[in-house]
């Protein structure tokens, strides 16, 4: 198994003005190191961060996203930790480079899963490994656990986890009290996170999947299909593939539901229109295995299946010709099946099988069906 990918180096050896320093681990997550800080120093994480920016309801927000510069400023300041290194503790610099542009101050950002913030509960999908908390000196999250196309964790081999394995509560590390146990444990029921806890065989096309697409952004470049595109590029066409299938479960046709035999039927209802970063772990790893093995066959090969399930251009790219090129490829390799009907005058009983007549068409059919009807009795 190809090692995990460094998303930051962490921070160690700090001057800290705090009594006890914490050092940034590599791929921790900033809000967990602001846990592991409070904890440290003998506060809960309400009053250490009521301290250090007072007035402001931190834990209230998902603080991973982009916290304002001016608490970064402040950590850096009291932790000894660069501002450089906090901020790549955080999600702004991925999604930035995700989207090709600075991510959206109130929406959720794509690719990367939401938390569902509501005051201080949360209702979200945050990931974790369980055998990474299990075998971590000082348990801590890491920043990959976040990211929507993560569904494997690589290092052990094994499928994450959304939630806690005992009581099915989602994962608030925020609540932890100085008083409790560490962060590997579940603030509900008060349980382990990572102990006796069984590990899923992962799906393999969603793991090469995700390893490409670290690769991607670690390169910020690659090829697919024999062009050169940049990482947004390559997003839109993972996107691309997840949205075929998901079209394929909802469609009625044969076609579309050629591309996803073993996804059940009662996954259906399930996905209907909830974006990516809110589908339950599941689905959204069933969803990345399929994109998986479309993505990694062979030009050829591709527009083979697709031929062979009776895949049109139209069916593949309903909304047109795509901009991403090699999805244009692959689109002018598909048979083009337009409809081309000759310009005919409309056939208005033809029309109104598809559509209900207006009060104004009745009442006119009607007008005239009297006046041919009294035509006819005086005749």
């Amino acid at each position: 198994m190809a090692p995990s990918y460094s998303w930051h180096p962490g921070a160690f050896r700090l001057a800290s003005r705090w009594a006890v320093p914490t050092s940034l681990f590599p791929d921790e997550i900033l809000s967990s190191w602001l846990l592991r800080a409070a904890l440290a120093n003998g506060c809960d994480p309400l009053a250490f961060m009521g301290a250090i920016w007072p007035m402001q309801r931190v834990w209230t927000m998902d603080l991973d996203r982009h916290p304002k510069a001016e608490l970064i400023d402040k950590l850096s300041d009291l932790s000894g930790a660069t501002a450089a290194s906090l901020k790549h503790a955080t999600l702004h610099p991925i999604a930035q480079l995700v989207l090709s542009t600075a991510p959206p101050s109130k929406q959720s950002w794509p690719w990367i899963l939401s938390v569902g913030s509501r005051n201080r509960r949360r209702i979200g999908r945050a990931q974790y490994c369980p055998r990474c908390l299990a075998t971590d000196e000082s348990p801590f999250f890491r920043l990959q656990w976040r990211f929507a196309w993560h569904s494997v964790c690589t290092r052990h081999d094994c499928q994450l986890l959304e939630a806690c394995p005992h009581c099915s509560s989602a994962l608030e590390p925020h609540r932890i009290l100085v008083t409790g146990n560490g962060l590997d444990y579940c603030m509900e029921c008060d349980r382990s996170l990572s102990r006796e806890v069984p590990s899923q065989t992962p799906l393999p096309d969603a793991q090469r999947l995700q390893l490409a697409t670290d690769e991607v952004l670690r390169a910020k470049q690659t090829v697919y299909l024999d062009k050169e595109i940049s990482v947004a590029s390559w997003f839109a066409v993972v996107k691309f593939y997840i949205d075929l299938v998901r079209r394929a479960l909802r469609a009625q046709t044969i076609s579309l539901e050629a591309f996803a035999p073993e996804l059940t039927v009662t996954f259906r209802n399930d996905l209907g229109f909830v974006p990516l970063e809110k589908l339950a772990l599941r689905q959204r790893a069933h969803l990345l295995d399929c994109a998986g093995r479309f993505m990694l066959l062979p030009f050829e090969q591709l527009v083979s299946e697709f031929s062979a399930a009776g895949l049109s251009r139209q069916a593949a790219f309903p909304s047109g010709m795509p901009d991403v090129p090699p999805l244009r490829t692959l689109a002018e390799a598909l048979p083009d099946q337009g409809i081309r009907r000759p310009v005919t005058q409309r056939n208005p009983l033809r029309a109104s099988h598809f559509r209900p007549r207006s009060q104004r068409e009745v009442e006119r059919m009607m007008r005239v069906l009297r006046r041919r009807t009294s035509a006819d009795t005086d005749s």
